[in-house]
């Protein structure tokens, strides 16, 4: 929910708040315009939706440590595209790619994708690319890791080193122990109003 608190005050800056049961996590470039009628200002915002492990990133494997790898949901949530610019996601190590199509016209990326079935136990990363909104390369890579029977052992921001059998990650300090079943909220824009008062 998106509520606009102060906007009637004078001689007060309306401010924003934003509540709700989160979905995903990730960062969103967006912006906040004001206005009184007569003109309107605007305003870079940035919102960074953490998951309840205190991590953020535009990809999230909705899958709990343990759960079956194949079929398994993925989201993808970035802000600040190009708008119209091509975007893929790839699974590795053997390259698949599992989605692709266009940023949305407000620079927005929202998808929710499957992984494939028979990936081979091991290290394994999904891989986003587009354009960012000044041109430049946009890449976003989540690191998971399969077991011998096809379940989730891992996930991680950063490339995951050999598991032991627990499937605890010895040595990488950013391992989500708890899977990325993420909470957050997407937003492809947020306007508030000031409305002109005698």
């Amino acid at each position: 929910m998106i509520e606009s608190l102060d906007e009637n005050t004078p001689g007060v800056i309306p401010t924003v708040r934003i509540s709700g049961t989160a979905k995903y996590a990730g960062v969103i470039e967006t912006g906040v315009q004001i206005g009184d009628f007569s003109s309107i200002g605007s305003a870079p915002l940035t919102i960074t939706i953490a998951s309840a492990l205190g991590t953020t990133g535009p990809i999230a494997i909705n899958a709990a440590i343990g759960a079956p790898v194949a079929g398994a949901e993925f989201t993808i949530v970035v802000g600040g595209l190009q708008p119209d610019a091509a975007w893929d996601a790839t699974v590795r190590s053997t390259p698949i790619v599992v989605g692709s199509g266009l940023v949305n016209f407000d620079g927005s990326l929202n998808r929710t994708l499957n992984l494939p079935a028979g990936l081979e136990a091991g290290a394994h990363s999904i891989t986003v690319t587009s354009t960012n909104a000044d041109g430049s390369a946009f890449s976003a890579v989540l690191y998971f890791r399969v077991s011998a029977t096809g379940t989730l052992l891992a996930v991680s921001s950063t490339p995951i080193a050999l598991l032991a059998n627990t499937g605890a990650d010895l040595t990488t300090p950013a391992f989500l122990a708890g899977g990325l079943l993420l909470a957050g909220i997407a937003l492809a824009g947020v306007t508030v109003y000031r409305r002109r008062t005698a």
